[in-house]
């Protein structure tokens, strides 16, 4: 297994987004670089879209997982929106 990187790309955005998270499947939310977990927030790009990612360890590749991406834009009125992103493992 190897690690494995996920993203959500939000789009609609004259601004970047003020919340970023992801979420494991059971609810927690994971912290970027706690249990070798990376997020990276990503930034506005001018088509007014904005990916975030999510680096998986490989500790955690071993079976299909669905992450939640939930991010918040104070111009979007503000409201957590959360987007399930799958994880597919794909095995030799």
């Amino acid at each position: 297994a190897t690690q494995a990187t996920i993203s959500c790309k939000v789009t609609g955005l004259t601004k970047a987004l003020d919340t970023v998270q992801w979420v494991k499947a059971d609810g927690s939310t994971i912290t970027s670089g706690v249990a070798d977990f990376t997020i990276d927030e990503g930034s506005l790009s001018g088509d007014g879209s904005q990916t975030t990612s999510l680096t998986v360890p490989v500790a955690e590749t071993d079976q299909d997982k669905i992450y939640k991406c939930v991010v918040v834009s104070v111009e979007h009125g503000g409201a957590e929106q959360s987007k399930d992103v799958n994880l597919k493992v794909f095995s030799k």
